[in-house]
């Protein structure tokens, strides 16, 4: 045992009984003999030397002054003692990008509010960004104008993986959609990404805080007591967050959502979500300015929504400074000239003020020469936007009781956050910041009339890890011997599986609602299949409508490499233009219905269809009970076992949903 400075502790007559009885359990009749072996003797001596109450009390009580203090352990500002770092990335991690691609693929094509986006990638990896005569923009309207920095982002990163042949294949039928499913992937890693960043800042902050008395809040006396939120027992000390990273990620897997429209190139989901994510990080590693600053530069160059967010987590400071931490004393802020309270809220506006400066010029510049004309597209977006839905009915409170509900199936994590603010001690604030943010901006978007669920995406992270802190503070501090102690930890860990349940159930109906992407591959399987060549080396005209062309029909989906064959994507909008240019077309790909092959002077064949979810089929449940005499649930499970075949699951789910033909692919008559 190391010896140090003995504090001159004297034992009494009873203390030097006590410890000779620890020594006499420990050392009882033992003693190592001539061959070293340990054998048993008088336990007053050890090593064959008589034993010193005196010493051993001295040793036992001089062992702490060696240690050194805790108050003065420094803790790196990227890792904590464990050497968790904010780029650490978990198993589970992984898996998120995992089940994230799987999604990708198994829904390949894209919807009408992520055209913009997508097309534009494919412009600027095809023509460079000197010549813009040729992108889609400039042939055909897209009703709303949308930053072009996203997918420029977008494409550069995919520049390297593009010239060295990484994403570029010939597995699409000599389509592009390979490149499609590349910025697709590269999206869909950066918002992963973008959510461990923000959890383990969190985590590294919680953990850091746990393992130093120092930043902790325990009840001290005299001067060495501080001003603290809450106190808790030293036996607590155990560290709750250590799991948080990991139970972010368990319930972010069954998080349809997040998971599925990740990779989607929408406006809020392409840069800006992962914007959201950094800044929320740096809020948990004390940068406020630039976290405020870099929603401030995002809301102007890749969705204003940022913006509001900022403006929502400026809110969020005062409110809980002011009456929660009792940091600011509106009065005493109001009133006085100048304090160090109004220097601090100054310098932040400061920093909003640059990040709105900048951002515009950033956007004015590089937006205006893609369009053509003077504009800052995410301002000049959400303004022409909030008029939008006027007439929907959506009620000022549906962001609360409707669109947040769906996020969270069932909703754990709603429930886990009240206990994650509980069980949040010295990091009351941040959570609380956290959360009052996503309450302020669920409050500021429920004022514009459109509402969707992905107007308020930004905030699902912050549920994620507050409930996840939550979640992990309950499974330690729970009181297992009690009856309603088991139940609780098997809710927390069922809700995981249930949610992943859903999030299968809607990616699978999800994959069945991008008609125009199917009919568009449809037609190049007709067009490069074909045994007679006779499209080998001709002029095609396919028109699209635009039902086609908002439900998955991309510039990526369309066939481009083979020189030998020659076909032109018409999207033409305009009635009148369409009945002018109606002799040219040799292919029709839309709503024209099979009614129109009755019309003599229509002279086209159709040669396939595409269809999407229609509901569920309850008729086919009384076929199956019809064809498989059961009656109700067990009969199910007798059959099953008595013929030891799954043909009757087989023969209900084949049928169980219904799909309904949309689109529909014809060809002119030779």
């Amino acid at each position: 045992m190391a010896k140090g400075k003995s504090s001159g502790f004297q034992p009494s007559a009873e203390q030097k009984e006590l410890v000779q009885e620890l020594v006499d359990l420990t050392l009882k009749d033992r003693e190592f003999n001539e061959d070293g072996e340990l054998v048993y003797k008088d336990s007053k001596y050890k090593n064959k030397k008589e034993i010193v109450i005196e010493e051993v009390i001295e040793e036992l009580d001089t062992e702490v002054k060696v240690t050194p203090k805790l108050e003065e352990t420094q803790f790196d500002e990227d890792t904590d003692t464990e050497g968790i770092s904010w780029y650490t990335i978990t198993p589970t991690s992984y898996l998120l990008i995992l089940f994230a691609f799987l999604h990708m693929f198994y829904s390949p094509y894209t919807k009408v509010e992520e055209l913009f986006n997508m097309q534009a990638i494919h412009d600027i990896l095809k023509y460079g960004i000197f010549d813009i005569s040729k992108y889609d923009h400039i042939k055909y309207s897209y009703g709303i104008s949308g930053s072009f920095i996203p997918p420029l982002i977008i494409a550069t990163l995919m520049k390297p993986f593009v010239y060295f042949g990484i994403i570029e294949s010939k597995t699409y039928s000599l389509t592009q959609m390979s490149l499609q499913f590349g910025a697709r992937g590269i999206l869909a890693v950066m918002n992963i990404l973008s959510i461990v960043f923000f959890k383990n800042c969190v985590q590294i902050k919680l953990l850091n805080q746990l393992l130093s008395p120092n930043n902790f809040g325990f009840k001290r006396k005299g001067n060495a007591a501080r001003k603290s939120i809450y106190s808790i027992d030293e036996d607590s000390i155990v560290a709750p967050s250590s799991s948080l990273s990991y139970w972010v990620d368990v319930f972010l897997l069954g998080q349809f959502h997040l998971m599925y429209y990740c990779s989607r190139s929408l406006p809020n989901f392409i840069m800006a979500f992962a914007v959201s994510n950094v800044a929320f990080g740096l809020i948990a590693m004390d940068k406020f300015n630039i976290a405020i600053f870099l929603l401030a530069f995002g809301g102007m160059v890749f969705n204003f929504e940022l913006f509001l967010l900022g403006i929502a987590l400026l809110l969020a400071q005062i409110i809980t400074e002011s009456h929660f931490t009792n940091e600011i004393d509106l009065t005493h802020f109001l009133t006085t000239a100048k304090n160090d309270t109004k220097d601090r809220y100054l310098k932040i506006c400061k920093h909003i003020a640059f990040g709105i400066a900048l951002g515009a010029s950033l956007s004015f510049i590089i937006d205006s020469y893609f369009w053509g004309h003077s504009t800052l597209p995410e301002v000049e977006t959400f303004l022409i936007n909030r008029n939008i839905g006027m007439n929907a009915g959506e009620p000022l409170h549906a962001y609360f009781t409707k669109y947040l509900l769906i996020f969270f199936l069932p909703p754990t994590i709603l429930a886990l956050n009240y206990y994650g603010l509980q069980y949040s001690y010295d990091n009351f604030k941040m959570f609380f910041v956290l959360e009052a943010t996503a309450l302020i901006y669920m409050f500021i978007m429920s004022l514009k009339p459109h509402k969707e669920w992905r107007f308020i995406a930004y905030i699902v992270p912050i549920m994620l890890v507050i409930g996840a802190n939550g979640c992990s503070f309950t499974l330690i501090n729970i009181n297992y011997k009690d009856p309603f102690g088991i139940i609780v930890p098997i809710l927390i860990s069922v809700s995981p599986i249930v949610s992943l349940f859903i999030s299968i159930v809607f990616s699978y109906l999800g994959s069945k609602n991008y008609p125009g992407g199917v009919a568009l591959a449809k037609f190049n399987e007709h067009i490069l299949n074909d045994n007679t060549n006779k499209y080998v080396n001709t002029n095609i005209t396919v028109h699209m409508d635009p039902l086609t062309c908002m439900t998955g029909a991309t510039l990526f989906g369309e066939i481009d490499l083979p020189s030998n064959y020659s076909i032109t994507y018409d999207k033409t909008q305009d009635p009148q233009e369409i009945v002018e240019n109606w002799g040219n077309y040799d292919f029709l790909i839309g709503q024209y219905y099979e009614e129109l092959n009755d019309l003599s002077e229509f002279n086209y064949t159709l040669i396939g269809k595409a269809s999407v979810y229609g509901g569920i089929n309850g008729d086919h449940f009384e076929t199956i009970r019809d064809k498989y005499k059961f009656e109700n649930l067990y009969d199910i499970v007798r059959y099953m076992i008595e013929h030891r075949s799954v043909h009757l699951l087989k023969d209900l789910f084949d049928g169980i949903i219904k799909y309904e033909d949309v689109i529909f692919i014809w060809e002119r008559d030779n």
